[in-house]
């Protein structure tokens, strides 16, 4: 799921944000959808691993995420 950090004004947006969900009870790789990759992007929560937070994510690389898990990586704008 991605939230676009849109807020409707042009003058102040917000970063976006990907939830990353993994229903599977093995790891699965997830990606950064390519028209998202130029951003900077670290992980905010990992709830298979809450030590991860704040780690850098190279855009263009899988994303490995455990059974029963989700991430939230923030996408930095600036």
């Amino acid at each position: 799921m991605a939230l676009s950090g849109a807020t409707g004004d042009d003058g102040r947006s917000d970063d976006p944000f990907l939830i990353m969900f993994n229903a599977w009870w093995e790891p699965l790789d997830l990606t950064i959808p390519d028209s998202l990759r130029n951003l900077a992007w670290q992980i905010e929560v990992d709830t298979s691993d809450p030590g991860t937070t704040r780690r850098s994510v190279e855009s263009s690389a899988p994303l490995t995420l455990a059974g029963r898990s989700l991430v939230l990586v923030r996408g930095d704008q600036r």
